[in-house]
């Protein structure tokens, strides 16, 4: 008798975890366990499934053996105990070694009137669920859940390392690593897509063949790989000498791998595939579009900043020689770019401005009262040994650095805050009023150094003579943190070191001199600001300290 659940009472005795009560049902009926049968229509979850599902290890092996094999393995949409074994430590090795030697009968060919007995285990691990996973399936996404294989260290008995978990599967059947899912997608398709590295570096070992394998799509788990936020899988394959006959493999659509990268946006999976010289540049895919067609394609159109992985991954493979397609260049833009959207375009330009200016007044006001209010302060009168209303820490070469930065980082904001006014104005020509919002960037990265620059060596002044230690310490970090949070900064130098790899250092300089990029004076700019701020003040010094000399040497012989 079921419940409306559809469960028996052996199930409740399950759930409760009551081995006698589990005994005395099946005193009565022996065959209980194997309820629901194959014939069985609906969704019931089997008492084994059950168990194995709540972690209760003990009461499935306690079920087993009591049922002496005569025991159901089904449970919702399809699935069997060993894909609820799979996120389980124990549950798994204890089936695999109880399933060793027990046999099922199957109905096979036409009208299923012939039945053959094979293994349990061949049948548990190929059995595809609703969606036409495998238990191999399941433990190749067993890392969807970030970093789940640390948690696994930590917490060993709730989480499974699903390295292991791939290769008890495989010593099981090995022939599962082969079967798609019903969307033509085999475990190490899933393994790249949950970027489990672990995974498909087994699944590789055991089954070399599996590289090759191509999803109902056409694509090879490197293609799959280059997906957004994923990396691990597409660096290690494209470090494969081994693995470098499906670096140009094209999907039904004609992309290869390359081309995927380019399409998601996936700038390291694309830094990984440009390195390696075996990838073919010049492919087009049945668009005509090669790698570097596409990325035109896909860079968005109105503002970005030159930072977006978009435009960096166009720049890289014009840095590399990428080649473009054949059609003419008006064709191409009419085709798959379009018009600018100039409503669009002017709105996000008052948007942008409005943000910028924000910035820009805030830093010209803090800039602009720290300058009346400089570190150490003002000599109050003569007696004090300075000329009243001077600063007392006038002299030194921090302070004049300090100095420096203060005036360079208001003067930048102003000037900002002055180029964004024009931005703003609806009146203008929009590619003035775009190019207004250039000017404005990179001076607010200019007055956002300087004005860190200042703050380190305003410090460093008041802390110097007490701690210099702890003032010495401020200015790592600040510029540090100056160094680190320029990312058009760092973007580029990637970009350079990606086609470093694959030119050389000559060919690479080549280029270069040959396209003569303008994006690295913005991106640097910032850089040039701090040696302007600590290489003056030192020249300023060696010039005053000459000129006194000679001034000196002068006098003696006059």
């Amino acid at each position: 008798m079921r419940n409306k659940c559809g469960e028996t009472a052996l199930h409740q005795a399950v759930r409760a975890g009551c081995k006698a009560s589990m005994d005395k049902l099946m005193s009565v009926d022996p065959e209980l366990a194997a309820f629901p049968s194959e014939a069985d229509e609906g969704n019931t979850t089997s008492p084994l499934y059950l168990a194995i599902s709540l972690g209760k290890e003990d009461i499935a092996k306690h079920l087993i053996q009591k049922s002496n094999g005569k025991l159901s393995c089904s449970g919702p949409d399809g699935r069997n105990v060993l894909h609820a074994a799979v996120t389980r430590r124990k549950a798994l090795p204890m089936l695999l070694e109880l399933f060793k030697d027990m046999t099922v009968q199957v109905q096979q060919g036409e009208g299923a009137r012939r039945v053959s007995t094979v293994p349990l285990l061949s049948q548990l691990t190929m059995q595809r669920d609703i969606d036409g996973s495998t238990p191999l399936h399941l433990a190749a996404s067993a890392d969807r859940w970030s970093e789940a294989w640390v948690i696994s260290k930590r917490f060993k008995h709730n989480w499974l390392w699903s390295k292991s978990t791939i290769t008890l599967l495989l010593d099981a059947n090995i022939c599962s690593a082969y079967q798609p899912d019903n969307k033509g997608l085999y475990p190490i398709h899933i393994a790249a897509l949950a970027d489990n590295l672990g995974v498909t570096k087994v699944l590789l070992q055991r089954c070399p063949g599996c590289a090759t394998l191509q999803d109902g799509k056409g694509r090879t788990f490197l293609h799959v790989a280059t997906r957004p936020g994923i990396y691990k899988v597409a660096r290690n394959a494209c470090a494969q000498p081994e693995l470098s006959t499906i670096l140009n493999v094209r999907d039904n659509n004609g992309d290869t791998a390359l081309h995927h990268a380019v399409h998601e946006g996936n700038l390291v999976a694309f830094n990984c595939l440009i390195q390696n010289p075996k990838v073919d540049l010049s492919i087009a895919n049945k668009d005509e579009l090669t790698p570097l067609d596409l990325s035109w394609v896909k860079i968005p159109q109105g503002l970005h900043y030159q930072s977006h992985p978009r435009v960096v991954i166009s720049r890289t493979l014009l840095v590399v020689g990428a080649p473009a397609g054949g059609s003419r260049s008006d064709l191409f833009r009419e085709k798959y770019i379009g018009e600018i959207d100039v409503g669009k375009m002017s709105q996000d330009l008052a948007n942008t401005t409005q943000a910028m200016g924000i910035v820009s007044v805030l830093i010209a006001t803090v800039t602009f009262a720290s300058a009346f209010t400089l570190p150490g302060g003002y000599y109050q009168s003569s007696s004090d040994g300075g000329v009243a209303g001077t600063p007392i820490l006038a002299g030194s070469y921090a302070f004049s650095a300090f100095i420096l930065a203060d005036a360079l980082a208001f003067i930048s904001s102003c000037l900002a805050t002055f180029s964004l006014v024009f931005a703003g104005v609806p009146a203008m020509e929009l590619s003035v009023r775009h190019k207004h919002i250039e000017i404005s960037t990179m001076l607010l990265h200019a007055s956002g150094a300087s004005l860190m620059a200042s703050f380190a060596l305003g410090l460093y002044l008041v802390l110097a003579p007490i701690a210099r230690a702890i003032a010495i310490t401020v200015c790592m970090i600040s510029y540090g943190a100056l160094v680190f949070g320029n990312m058009e900064g760092w973007q580029m130098l990637r970009g350079l070191n990606t086609a470093r790899a694959r030119l050389g250092i000559r060919r690479l300089l080549a280029t270069l001199s040959d396209l003569a990029p303008v994006a690295g004076l913005s991106a640097f700019f910032p850089f040039m600001i701090l040696i302007v701020i600590f290489g003056l003040p030192a020249v300023i010094g060696d010039l005053g300290k000459t000129l006194s000399s000679l001034l000196a040497i002068l006098g003696k012989v006059k």
